[in-house]
């Protein structure tokens, strides 16, 4: 928990002094709002549980020694998950964040959680939208950020609301790639920061992602989401990070 509130203060304070330097370029898209972000949503994925190896677990021997070694090659204790929002994509990154520039005004995020989903594909590959696929389990979550007048505080509020699987995922929704059980987000009020950009609440993994495995099932609709790369400059009393 002490771990949890110090990235939370940590990285307000950081984009609070390097708001003024930011500059993010936006995906080369029809997108139905501004095409600058100076702004970021940042979230940070953390295990649940500590799901590695205890001391007093029994150690087997395997049967299979080539088997053995590819298991554990797959197999992380890092938490991979790949998201998409508003034509880009990324990915957790070794303290489990995931950064997006900001591209709508609404003090509102929508998040999806599922594992597929499906484009529509007008004539000349012309993408126009993407959907829910039918079979696949999917879940989704509303943030808001309000204002408590009384108290001068800001929080969030969040709700599960229905999935829409017959009509086309608004851009401004985040997406993860994982299945609904796989992760837990507190219907709960918690704490905001104010400002333009929108640190979200924690997301927890309820298991640690195959890294590799995941790679190949996003690898089906990650050409059609454009990455988003960082680019760190400095000056003489400055620093900043470009998103582009």
């Amino acid at each position: 928990m002490e771990t949890m509130k110090k990235k939370y203060v940590l990285s307000y304070l950081f984009l609070a002094l390097l708001g003024q330097v930011l500059c993010i370029h936006s995906v080369d898209i029809n997108l139905p709002f501004k095409t600058v972000a100076p702004h970021m949503i940042i979230f940070f994925i953390e295990p649940l549980l500590d799901q590695t190896m205890n001391s007093n677990d029994a150690i087997q021997v395997p049967k299979n020694i080539s088997h053995a070694y590819l298991k554990q090659a797959l197999i992380s204790n890092e938490i991979s998950l790949y998201a998409t929002y508003a034509g880009s994509s990324a990915h957790t990154n070794k303290d489990g964040e995931i950064t997006f520039p900001r591209r709508h005004e609404k003090n509102e995020v929508t998040c999806l959680i599922t594992q597929k989903i499906k484009p529509i594909i007008f004539p000349q590959n012309t993408v126009q939208n993407f959907i829910v696929d039918e079979k696949t389990p999917a879940k989704t979550i509303q943030f808001t950020r309000q204002q408590n007048l009384k108290d001068d505080l800001w929080y969030w509020d969040s709700k599960e609301i229905p999935t829409q699987r017959n009509s086309a995922i608004p851009l401004a929704t985040v997406i993860f790639f994982a299945k609904p059980a796989h992760l837990y987000i507190p219907l709960k009020q918690s704490v905001a920061m104010p400002g333009p950009h929108l640190l979200m609440p924690t997301i927890y993994a309820t298991k640690y992602f195959n890294q590799v495995s995941n790679a190949l099932a996003f690898l089906k609709v990650s050409k059609y989401f454009k990455p988003i790369n960082f680019l760190r400059k400095t000056s003489d009393d400055r620093l900043g990070e470009i998103a582009y």
